[in-house]
């Protein structure tokens, strides 16, 4: 936001202003959009201020590579961080279920299928939110040098862990290695709004 407010010569807080606002509009899709029969579940990890303290972002994007919904949550700290994130922050929240629950809630059109990877809470929460849907899983592939640049391998879950390499390579605080950090999950949150109604070639209302 800095840069930007360099770049139009104003001041990050009006900058700052602009986004609250447009994250807050109400978007429209094109007339000529039509609801995928097909969708794919997800989510990507990230963090607000430092890495103890993790955040999830549950994702739904349909076979047109179209972003139909993305909420973020709250992680516990895994492995060597989690005590120290304990001691320091206290107990966190593991809302991976819930954020892929109002994802899913989110959803206005029937769905036939869905896919997602082996995740085991994943099958009995889609049970639940979309008993009509036919839920297909598939192992997940380990982000190695010679699964990515294997191209004889069929990635099943293809369109939707496109569009993750996409959001990391857009939005620079979503990047693995960068200096603009979340400070605060519910602006990112309002990016991720923002970010789906560019994706997706939504206007204003």
């Amino acid at each position: 936001m800095r840069a930007i407010g360099r770049v139009l010569g104003i001041s990050k807080n009006t900058v700052y202003a602009k986004f609250i606002w447009l994250s807050e509009q109400k978007f429209k899709r094109p007339e000529e959009w039509q609801p995928s029969p097909v969708i794919y579940l997800d989510e990507m990890e990230s963090f607000e201020h430092t890495k103890l303290k993790p955040l999830t972002i549950a994702i739904i994007a349909d076979s047109n590579y179209q972003l139909l919904s993305a909420k973020v949550g709250t992680l516990k700290a895994k492995g060597l961080l989690k005590d120290l994130s304990l001691r320091k922050y206290g107990t966190r929240a593991n809302e991976s279920s819930l954020s892929c629950k109002r994802v899913l809630k989110k959803l206005d059109h029937y769905v036939e299928e869905i896919h997602t990877d082996d995740k085991p809470s994943y099958r009995k929460l889609i049970r639940k939110t979309l008993p009509r849907s036919n839920h297909q899983t598939f192992l997940s592939q380990k982000d190695t040098l010679e699964t990515r640049y294997n191209k004889k391998e069929y990635d099943p879950l293809f369109k939707i862990n496109q569009r993750f390499a996409k959001i990391r390579s857009d939005m620079k605080r979503l990047s693995r290695r960068t200096w603009c950090t979340t400070k605060l999950k519910e602006n990112l949150q309002r990016h991720l709004n923002l970010y789906m109604a560019y994706n997706n070639g939504w206007t204003i209302n």
